[in-house]
């Protein structure tokens, strides 16, 4: 259901209607009565308008005038999402920073990273163990047990494709376990 929008019109008949019956309270359109209960109603009618765009504006999605808000809640600046990012851009950033950081797994990052405008993989480099890895499997050494390689390409019409991998690479090491090194391939 759409929030309700009266005009100074719809005001004004309200005001008249809560008013006394009698010839001292005239209702028509010439009467000064009329002329200064008129000149109340356009604040109402533009409070109204307000509130009803304010109903708009507290949701990230389509904030515009709160988005400098969200970003400072969220720890942004309103350059993070690329140095000439549009409102869509910031929005899409503040939106995924709110529902994208649910856990540290291949699905969520690749979630995350959907939210932001990419298409990524995620593979693990594990070290060949006997008995646990199979035949097929490459032979990672030790000390890059912990890397974790992303396969990251822009989908099309997203708003952060323009603006290249460091924001990609920025917000996903920022989700990142600490003892995982990201290792990023673009394609």
């Amino acid at each position: 259901m759409a929030a309700p929008l009266f005009s100074s019109q719809d005001y004004l008949g309200a005001l008249q209607a809560l008013m006394p019956r009698g010839r001292v309270w005239p209702r028509d359109n010439g009467a000064v009565q009329t002329k200064v209960l008129a000149g109340l109603t356009r604040s109402y009618a533009a409070q109204n308008a307000r509130s009803n765009y304010l109903l708009d504006d507290a949701f990230p999605a389509s904030a515009l005038e709160l988005l400098p808000e969200w970003e400072a809640t969220l720890g942004l600046t309103s350059t993070s999402a690329g140095p000439v990012a549009s409102a869509a851009a910031r929005q899409a950033l503040v939106v995924a920073r709110l529902v994208g950081a649910n856990g540290v797994s291949v699905s969520n990052f690749q979630d995350y990273a959907g939210l932001l405008g990419y298409s990524i993989s995620v593979r693990g480099n594990a070290p060949f163990r006997c008995g646990q890895s199979s035949a097929s499997a490459a032979l990672g050494a030790a000390d890059r047990m912990f890397e974790w390689i992303v396969t990251a390409s822009a989908l099309p019409g997203m708003p952060f494709g323009a603006f290249g991998p460091t924001l990609l690479q920025r917000e996903l090491q920022r989700l990142a376990p600490p003892y995982a090194f990201l290792r990023f391939i673009f394609i």
